[in-house]
């Protein structure tokens, strides 16, 4: 109820699992009757379960086929290791990268595939942002275990060296994973033209740099976790992999669109032009080169990560259930978004 009217695209909810006992597992069943196509469990931060809750989890929510993706890093050696720097008193945001090395990603990538395959339920793994993660995917196929996996925009062209910034710019590339190096910016995209992975997704987390991120100016723990992106994930992985990759347009719909559509339980309602399928359209004027930029964004937030990227394709129309809400690069028609059933 609180959604309907104050969104401008179509929308399905996600359910984040944050505890889990006998009453959670009784009502996974009645939430996914009521349209939650998935769950996401946390292997870090204060809302993470233990391996044997997740395992939990995993098992009620097998009866009902949805998905289950997690975040995967391991919690308590984060902690440990920022304890550390708080010890060392290196507090300042290029510490960040440093107490969430990838090794720490890859071996939580490992563990929920591992409660996944003790009870033979596929699983997803959200933004991996590493060679060393993106390996352990291949290890577990390898291995038979089903597992499906996203990246994000962030992680093919960012990089760990903005942490470094002076003025506490750093701050506002605050998220785990965090960013990483070069060579995992090269990796990621081949692994994507590959097929290695199924989705694209934004990790869409906004905060403002002032008065938000900025709380950690003198403590990078206390910088909220987070970028905005959804607006430039599209346009962003447009360039990266048609312009730049020459990766095929069909294939990079099917990253976007058609997988995220299957996987979310949306298809083919969603992810295709077929009768009977929503009118959905996005068209891309593929020739427009144009700078990104806080200024030109509609986001609420006082700043995007992308800030002065140039990218060479523009949305120019949206059709949205038949609705042509986006005309000449400007929202037209405002709020006529539906929850996905």
């Amino acid at each position: 109820g609180r959604a309907l009217g104050h969104c401008s695209c179509d929308y399905k909810f996600h359910m984040e699992l944050i505890e889990m006992n006998d009453e959670v597992a009784r009502e996974i069943p009645k939430v996914v009757d009521a349209g939650v196509s998935s769950f996401k469990v946390y292997l870090a931060y204060g809302f993470r379960l233990t391996d044997r809750e997740i395992y939990d989890a995993i098992e009620a929510i097998k009866p009902t086929g949805v998905l289950v993706a997690a975040h995967c890093e391991n919690g308590d050696l984060i902690d440990a290791l920022v304890a550390d720097k708080r010890k060392r008193g290196e507090l300042d945001v290029s510490n960040h990268p440093l107490t969430r090395p990838a090794m720490i990603e890859a071996e939580a990538i490992k563990r929920f595939s591992t409660i996944g395959a003790a009870l033979d339920y596929p699983v997803h793994i959200v933004h991996v942002s590493s060679e060393e993660g993106l390996y352990q995917v291949l290890d577990e196929r390898d291995l038979g275990h089903a597992i499906t996996c996203e990246t994000c925009p962030q992680y093919l062209v960012l990089d760990q060296s903005l942490y470094n910034l002076p003025d506490f710019e750093g701050g506002k590339y605050v998220m785990s994973p965090p960013l990483r190096t070069e060579r995992d910016q090269l990796v990621l995209k081949q692994a994507l033209l590959e097929g290695v992975f199924q989705t694209i997704g934004s990790d869409h987390c906004s905060f403002n740099f002032e008065g938000q991120k900025s709380q950690g100016r003198n403590d990078f723990t206390r910088i909220p976790g987070g970028i905005p992106g959804a607006e430039e994930r599209g346009i962003v992985a447009y360039d990266v992999l048609v312009n730049q990759c020459n990766m095929n347009v069909v294939e990079f719909m099917k990253l976007v669109s058609e997988n995220p559509a299957r996987l979310y339980g949306m298809y083919p309602k969603k992810g295709t032009l077929s009768v009977g399928s929503d009118g959905d359209i996005t068209i891309v004027d593929k020739n427009v080169k144009h700078i990104l930029s806080k200024k030109s964004a509609h986001t609420k937030a006082d700043y995007i990560p992308y800030e002065g990227l140039t990218v060479t394709g523009k949305v120019r129309d949206v059709i949205l259930r038949g609705h042509h809400v986006v005309q000449d690069g400007s929202l037209r028609e405002s709020y006529l978004g539906e929850c996905i059933p």
